[in-house]
């Protein structure tokens, strides 16, 4: 009993982020029964798994060590060797071995299988739909996203049926005490006032974090769209193909060759990183290229969709995402500074202009890199 009770009040402490109390409480308890917990697997899981969520400097070893003693034993804690298997999918991911961690993450989910844990499943899921975008397909990640919602929306259903409970019991230890106190009905109906906030305050709480999560997953679902939204050429939407030959008389005509010749032209100006100069404009670039500036207006509307500065805009947005995905040194710079390094005169216009591209922030998007 002092062994468990030892381990609650760690999970408590750790629960409420107080790691080092936390680690205290572990090592008293292990010193005091080692022989019992090293002779129990699902115990020396369970004190394994505390100790790296109090430490947060676990070894990966000591994940190994205690997964191998499963290995032999046909009844054991499903649950506690799932979560074994989510910690150390997390230490093959920060040393790099992505395809290992997801391999590692699938025998979890193949745990979970039996006792259908949402909380534990909804940690795989996130994990696989967040962390390993680019060693699966998009058809999977997709399925993960649509498991890791469906063990959120079981997590939702069972704290509102928790909370139904939780009313309807403490409703009927009310009515049981007014009928055994008809005379204190102040009494009564004053706590079930106060039942009743606790339960509205209970309700906000719920609300709030809801809301917070689906935040969350709609900036994951952003970020793996970013690329789509910069890389590809923006091409006619479908059905003006028709309006565009009405108003084809309005548009300025220029020989295919003389077009041809700008939109090479304009590939090697992409090339050339010169759009990140603040001062590049229509007339500049028309400089460059060597063509009329009417001429190259009209090659970026028909070939990109755009007009010339949302053009130069998204070429610069590209530029500086790239930067941030490939050298991780950006990811401590300021955003002045990355408004600067693109070319933008202002941290309010380059931060107007990313939102507007991408989706998110700069902030976001950055958070949401580091992260990965």
């Amino acid at each position: 009993m002092q062994l468990k009770a030892g381990f609650e009040r760690a999970n408590n402490l750790i629960t409420n982020n107080r790691l080092k109390a936390a680690n205290s409480v572990l090592n008293a308890t292990y010193s005091q029964f080692a022989p019992t917990v090293t002779a129990d697997n699902d115990l020396y899981a369970e004190y394994i798994i505390l100790k790296a969520l109090a430490t947060k400097e676990s070894k990966y070893q000591n994940f190994v060590t205690a997964l191998e003693r499963y290995k032999p034993a046909k009844a054991y804690n499903k649950f506690n060797k799932a979560t074994l298997l989510l910690l150390l999918s997390d230490k093959l991911r920060e040393s790099n071995n992505k395809d290992k961690a997801i391999s590692i993450l699938h025998d979890a989910e193949n745990e979970t299988s039996v006792f259908q844990n949402p909380y534990v499943d909804s940690n795989i899921y996130e994990r696989l739909s967040t962390y390993f975008s680019g060693n699966i397909t998009p058809e999977t990640q997709k399925k993960y996203n649509e498991k890791f919602l469906a063990a959120y929306n079981k997590i939702q259903e069972n704290e509102i049926t928790a909370l139904n409970s939780f009313y309807k019991l403490y409703k009927g230890d009310l009515e049981n005490a007014y009928k055994a106190r008809e005379a204190t009905q102040y009494i009564y109906y004053y706590v079930l006032g106060l039942v009743v906030f606790l339960i509205l305050i209970l309700w906000y709480a719920m609300y709030v974090y809801k809301t917070l999560r689906m935040r969350k997953l709609k900036e994951i679902i952003s970020y793996l769209e970013v690329p789509n939204k910069l890389l590809e050429k923006m091409k006619p939407a479908p059905g003006t193909e028709k309006k565009e030959e009405k108003i084809k008389e309005k548009k300025i005509t220029m020989p295919d060759e003389t077009e041809r010749m700008i939109l090479e032209k304009l590939k090697v100006f992409e090339q050339s990183g010169k759009f990140i100069n603040p001062s590049m404009s229509l007339a500049m670039l028309a400089g460059e290229t060597d063509v009329n500036t009417k001429y190259l207006s009209e090659v970026i509307n028909k070939h990109y969709n755009d007009n010339y500065n949302t053009y130069i805009n998204k070429l610069r947005i590209n530029y500086i995402i790239e930067k941030l995905k490939n050298d991780p040194s950006y990811l401590n710079y300021k955003i002045s500074y990355l408004a600067e390094e693109s070319g933008f005169a202002s941290h309010s216009s380059f931060t107007t202009v990313f939102r507007n591209i991408a989706g998110i922030s700069p902030t976001e998007f950055i958070n949401v890199i580091s992260k990965q």
